[in-house]
């Protein structure tokens, strides 16, 4: 499929440029004349052929359909293209999630471990993932989650639900898992917020 579009885009391409030619021809051929450059009939059999060819009334239409579905196969590239890596660059911050998500789980084991204070050396990467996700519209947990005493939990469960969608190719489900996350981290707040 990837070579059929690739052979399309060049042949429409092609097309468009040999519609066109003679409709260049025509104008430079007026300006010519405008200016006094040359006679007509001197010119070669050849250029006097696509001069009479661009003085066809079917020439332009023909060259603005064909012109205009060579620049829709190349704006299709380049979407999907563009498509493509911001894709792949959902993908990755999955992976990183599900990494984080690991390191949390290991180092919460760990004798010795306090919530939020032991998470100091994971903040920058959970900053990291906060500015990605905020660059793709992803929801990722702000400092905020530090303030509540089951905020690791919380963390662990978006890190490891949003990352696995993410890494699947999920983005859609991964955003409502984030966003429904969000709901529970702000219902939390506001109940920690009450107590005090």
């Amino acid at each position: 499929m990837q070579r059929l579009s690739v052979w399309a885009r060049w042949i429409a391409a092609a097309a468009f440029t040999l519609i066109i030619i003679p409709l260049i021809g025509r104008i430079v051929d007026r300006m010519a004349e405008n200016v006094g450059l040359y006679d007509r009939e001197a010119l070669p059999k050849a250029v006097s052929l696509l001069l009479r060819i661009g003085e066809m009334p079917w020439v332009r239409a023909t060259a603005l359909g064909v012109g205009c579905f060579a620049a829709g196969l190349w704006v299709d590239w380049l979407l999907r293209r563009l498509d493509s890596s911001r894709a792949e660059v959902l993908e990755n911050l999955g992976y990183e999630m599900l990494s984080l998500c690991g390191r949390i789980s290991d180092a919460s084991t760990r004798v010795g471990f306090v919530w939020p204070d032991s998470m100091a050396d994971l903040r920058m990467n959970l900053t990291s993932i906060r500015l990605t996700g905020q660059r793709f519209g992803v929801w990722v947990p702000d400092h905020r989650i530090y303030r509540i005493n089951d905020g690791l939990d919380i963390l662990e469960v978006y890190l490891h639900q949003v990352g696995t969608r993410l890494s699947d190719g999920q983005f859609t489900e991964a955003k409502q898992a984030a966003m429904a996350i969000k709901g529970e981290l702000d219902q939390r707040l506001a109940q920690s917020r009450g107590k005090q």
